[in-house]
């Protein structure tokens, strides 16, 4: 009997241990990215992903497509950001309330000063707070 007990004691521990961890969302920064950008990204990344729950919790169903400045362009120096970029995949499906958020591309805006987060779709917003956000402009102090 105490082999036995022994013998599952065993097996249960090595099913917990080869329960697959989960995925982390990381970033790969371009190499083109303006250094200045590039810092931002950097030392904002973790408060977005602190301040956005849903991106840990499902970061298996989301892909970074691309980090982009607009530094030299933005109409106003208050509109100077850099975006992270992601993908939402198609599958499996990912809804928050009303909100269906498989396919899109959503726009994690930090600003230039890194004190604000700004994501500019409802479903995307949604998948930041992993709960329904309605909200055509979100934004968050980070």
């Amino acid at each position: 009997m105490k082999i036995c007990f022994t013998a599952f004691t065993f097996f249960a521990f090595l099913a917990g241990c080869s329960e697959g961890a989960k995925p982390e969302l990381n970033l790969v920064i371009p190499s083109n990215l303006p250094v200045e950008a590039k810092s931002l990204v950097e030392t904002s990344w973790p408060k977005v992903k602190a301040a956005c729950p849903g991106l840990s919790a499902h970061a298996s169903k989301i892909d970074l497509q691309t980090i982009e400045e607009n530094f030299s362009y933005a109409s106003s120096k208050e509109a100077e950001r850099v975006s992270i970029v992601f993908k939402v995949k198609d599958s499996p499906s990912l809804v928050f309330g009303k909100y269906v958020a498989n396919g899109h591309s959503c726009f994690f805006e930090v600003s230039r000063d890194g004190s604000q987060l700004s994501v500019p779709k409802s479903p995307c917003a949604s998948l930041c707070e992993d709960k329904a956000i309605d909200a055509s402009e979100y934004k968050k102090a980070i």
